[in-house]
């Protein structure tokens, strides 16, 4: 009879160690996928704050030429898209920050053209790279940040 009561307790110590293995490797991934999934959703969120401060300053800075009433200056917009970008380069994608580069560069022979006609085409040739950065932020962010976003935290976030 001793026997059989040995043989029930050592059973009963065996399936206990092995329920709580089992609960503390179940335990141990999940927390690391859950884990993961929230530094990947945070890494996203980051980067589409970042593109739609760049987004918004770019709209502030077209903007401008219609009403300079109610917003800054275009250069502390370009300061604190250069700052943005200095600060966050490895987070953006190189066909942005090349765009941002020629941008600069028509900006800055534009103020120091002397002749009016090509100042104008400098303008609007500046005016015409901001549309192409601002449609390319936007397509990064509805076409690959804002989904793979939605995919971890659902549909809460809208479209640009």
């Amino acid at each position: 009879m001793d026997d059989v009561w040995g043989i029930i307790g050592l059973s009963s110590l065996i399936a206990s160690v092995v329920t709580i293995g089992l609960g503390l490797i179940r335990d141990i991934l999940v927390e690391r996928y859950r884990f993961r999934r929230q530094s990947e959703a945070g890494y996203l969120q980051n980067q589409i704050r970042l593109y739609s401060q760049i987004f918004f300053l770019l709209e502030r800075i077209r903007c401008l030429e219609l009403d300079t009433l109610f917003f800054k200056e275009p250069s502390e917009d370009i300061k604190e898209i250069n700052e943005l970008l200095k600060t966050n380069s490895s987070s953006l994608e190189s066909r942005v920050v090349a765009d941002w580069s020629a941008l600069v560069k028509s900006f800055s022979l534009g103020i120091d053209e002397k002749d009016e006609a090509e100042k104008r085409r400098l303008r609007e040739s500046a005016s015409d790279k901001i549309w192409d950065i601002t449609g390319t932020i936007r397509e990064i962010l509805n076409s690959n940040l804002l989904p793979r976003y939605r995919k971890i935290v659902g549909k809460t976030v809208p479209d640009m």
